[in-house]
């Protein structure tokens, strides 16, 4: 059904991409999760979080237009043309940037400056993952794994 709503470019509807993101989630084994592009729209939120659960917080990648532009122009896809790229960034302001807002309200965004290079944003995005104050607690080698946690994501440690 899904191949076939996309070959003839319907739209699949919400409650069966959700429904398959949930099952993929629940038959993972994993506990955490990174959704990628979704919700999509406002009023896909409250669905998402009905059916998947609430996001932890929001990844945003603050990027100029002009750097949007010159990287999908430069992707080498068929269907980066400047038309198509203009409609693209027209949806994300009008459709997308709207479900940012309102995760924001929640104070659930976690905003990187987008226009840098790749190491540079991995960077900004891997200190969202880390917390700021980390305790251990236990364990015959505490204090060498602390040491190494300390060297490694740059932790002041505190004994």
């Amino acid at each position: 059904m899904i191949h076939r709503m996309i070959s003839q470019g319907q739209i699949v509807p919400v409650s069966v991409v959700l429904g398959l993101m949930r099952n993929a989630m629940l038959n993972s084994g994993n506990s955490k999760f990174l959704v990628d592009g979704f919700p999509r729209a406002v009023d896909q939120v409250g669905p998402f979080e009905a059916t998947v659960g609430a996001a932890s917080f929001v990844l945003y990648f603050d990027t100029p237009d002009e750097v949007m532009r010159a990287r999908m122009a430069g992707r080498g896809r068929s269907d980066d043309n400047a038309a198509a790229i203009e409609k693209r960034l027209l949806t994300f302001h009008q459709t997308s940037y709207p479900v940012v807002e309102a995760f924001g309200r929640q104070g659930k965004v976690v905003r990187v400056d987008g226009s840098g290079s790749v190491d540079e944003i991995y960077a900004q995005a891997r200190q969202a993952f880390a917390p700021d104050v980390l305790f251990l607690v236990g364990g015959s080698d505490r204090a060498g794994v602390a040491a190494d946690i300390s060297g490694r994501y740059n932790y002041l440690q505190v004994s």
